[in-house]
């Protein structure tokens, strides 16, 4: 189930485990970087510095992913607002979603 509270978002299993939490406003920032929704991609490169290539994700937006912190799988994703061949340092941040180690779905199909 999708379920957004005040710019903060969940993708929940039916036991209601929650296996996503997307946030979508200014505010909530990563530890390493201050990053956060509104941030440019140029900020996360320098907060970053082996991020994933941008990646179409649909909706004229395309993702980053920074690689996980002991096995390589992603925990962060970063949706960026331009897609990916349209991206430069200056595009926005327009979500950030942490994981439990497997990709972030941005498009809400939980």
């Amino acid at each position: 189930r999708l379920r957004t509270v005040t710019g903060v978002q969940t993708c929940a299993l039916p036991i209601s485990t929650i296996t996503q939490l997307w946030v979508t406003a200014p505010g909530p920032a990563t530890e390493h970087g201050g990053i956060q929704v509104g941030s440019t991609y140029g900020d996360l490169r320098a907060a970053f510095t082996s991020l994933t290539q941008p990646v179409d994700d649909g909706y004229d937006q395309s993702s980053v992913y920074p690689p996980g912190e002991e096995d390589g799988l992603p925990y962060f994703g970063f949706l960026l607002d331009a897609p990916a061949a349209e991206v430069t340092d200056d595009t926005p941040i327009s979500a950030i979603a942490v994981t439990g180690g497997e990709p972030a779905y941005f498009q809400f199909d939980c």
